[in-house]
């Protein structure tokens, strides 16, 4: 009986010591945390690292730094991860830069850290940086547009004629930018200016512009003309759209800059009393056919009424007008906020909001109008104090009610920022070029910087062109893609066409 108890009691010490056994593997199961991370591929730009970990982990992080002192309390970036056993691309890395990447997360309240990986980003490459067409020189004007074909380029810069005189220069080049024609707009012995393009579908184009000349009593005229052109550099017809006027008058006609995507060829008109015996100023819209007659010419209302600076007709005949406004005009200072309006075709306002600092000097420069309605635009978000908190701005709003859906800026101290193209590659990237000036006081110098960024506002990749207090004087005016390649046109030195391409993989 004896022998049966001591064979009963070393049973029940077999189990308890195996459950006891069982609850302590547990226990080191879930103070035991394994984080996986691998780098896949990087390139100039960003970072494709591979992971894994423990199902008991909990709020997983990518963390990363530019040392290798890499932990919560030292990074200068992270991402939550929530998917396990996948990959994660981080964009907007620098070029020519060490980053160190490690995995951290908890369990049992505890900190766990993976093994660091270290990634060494490429540079972008310039692959060229020269001057273009070296026998068309601005003389101080300057490069207005550039439109892509599939044969090649047009482009439109403005140029001294002669003392006093500008002129306009349309010119064709083939896909290597050799010159294929060029000719001459001199309507005046004074100033011209290119304001915007129509693109036909038959390879035509109608270009509108403004003249300033003196008359015979020494007033002036501001004029506005057009002329139409084929893709094989023929003038077909120049146009005056301005009233018929006795010299002894002054007349002050300016055309409002603009860009169309519609199929109707509508221009905007600032127009002065001259033509209007009620007096003031007034804007007017014509709106003419192929062969530049004019259809209809409508006064939408006075200069008091309406601020039109720069006009974006969209596909559907609606056009929107932006840049800055002063919001507080009787502050006794001229400070203003950026500005977008929604006009329909017969130009009731249908959108009217400002966007900044409300009154910090904030401006929109360009805009682009997506097919779902969406807004994308870039400018500047102003100062408080003098040039200190300037910053390069892009925004996307909604084309309804024109509220921010995203934005992002960025500033340095004593720069200031325009915006001077936006495009959307065929990826559906966003390709924001800005001009960036420092002008404290001196040294004054400018770099060029292309920023790439996806449809929800995250930065891709940034380029800048340029070191600090160089002697380089870039002023960029378009971009376009081809391919893996970037194209920036712009004006160098104040009188040289130049193309910098820049090569990123």
């Amino acid at each position: 009986m004896k022998q049966k108890t001591y064979y009963s009691f070393f049973i029940l010490l077999i189990i308890i010591l195996g459950c006891s056994k069982e609850e302590s593997e547990s226990s080191d199961n879930n103070s035991n945390l394994t984080l996986n991370l691998s780098s896949i591929f990087s390139n100039s730009y960003s970072a494709n690292l591979g992971y894994d970990y423990s199902s008991n982990a909990e709020n997983v992080k990518l963390i990363w730094n530019i040392t290798n002192e890499v932990d919560l309390n030292n990074k200068i970036g992270e991402k939550n991860i929530t998917t396990n056993n996948s990959d994660i691309t981080i964009n907007n890395l620098e070029q020519n830069q060490t980053y160190f990447f490690r995995l951290t997360g908890n369990s049992n309240n505890q900190t766990y850290y993976s093994e660091i990986v270290t990634i060494n980003t490429s540079e972008i490459e310039i692959t060229f940086n020269n001057q273009i067409l070296s026998s068309i020189f601005t003389n101080g004007g300057g490069l207005k547009k550039i439109i892509k074909r599939n044969d090649g380029y047009l482009l439109f810069t403005t140029e001294l004629v002669e003392l006093y005189n500008t002129g306009i220069r349309v010119s064709k080049t083939d896909n290597q930018l050799n010159l294929l024609w060029t000719f001459v707009i001199d309507e005046t012995n004074d100033a011209e200016n290119l304001s915007g393009v129509f693109e036909l579908n038959n390879d035509e184009y109608i270009a509108i512009a403004h003249k300033f000349s003196y008359t015979n009593f020494g007033l002036y005229n501001n004029e506005v003309y057009g002329f139409k052109f084929n893709n094989s550099g023929n003038l077909i017809w120049n146009n005056d759209y301005s009233a018929n006027n006795v010299d002894a008058n002054t007349h002050f006609d300016l055309i409002v800059p603009f860009s169309s995507k519609s199929n109707d060829l509508k221009v905007l008109f600032k127009s002065d009393s001259t033509y209007y015996a009620s007096g003031g100023s007034y804007y007017r819209e014509l709106h003419l056919n192929p062969n530049g007659q004019i259809i209809s010419n409508s006064i939408i209302g006075s200069t008091s009424d309406y601020q039109f600076q720069t006009i974006a007709y969209s596909n559907n005949g609606s056009k929107y007008n932006y840049g800055g406004i002063d919001i507080l005009p009787n502050d006794g200072l001229f400070t203003l906020d950026g500005m977008l309006q929604k006009f329909d075709p017969s130009n009731n306002l249908l959108l009217d909001n400002s966007y900044g600092n409300y009154g910090a000097d904030d401006y929109i420069h360009k805009i682009l109008i997506a097919d779902d309605g969406k807004i994308t635009m870039i400018g500047k978000n102003g100062h408080e104090n003098g040039f200190d908190g300037e910053s390069r701005w892009v925004l996307q709003t909604d084309e309804n009610d024109g509220e921010i859906i995203w934005d992002f800026k960025e500033s340095r101290n004593n720069f200031l920022y325009q915006g001077r193209d936006l495009t959307l590659d065929e990826d559906g990237n966003y390709l924001s070029l800005f001009f960036d000036i420092y002008y404290p006081n001196s040294h004054v110098y400018n770099l060029a910087t292309l920023i790439k960024s996806d449809s929800d506002g995250n930065i891709i990749w940034k380029f800048v062109d340029g070191e600090d207090f160089n002697d380089d004087s870039f002023s960029p005016v378009k971009v376009f893609r081809e391919g893996n390649e970037y194209l920036i046109f712009g004006i160098k030195d104040g009188s040289y066409l130049w193309l910098k391409k820049i090569k990123v993989d």
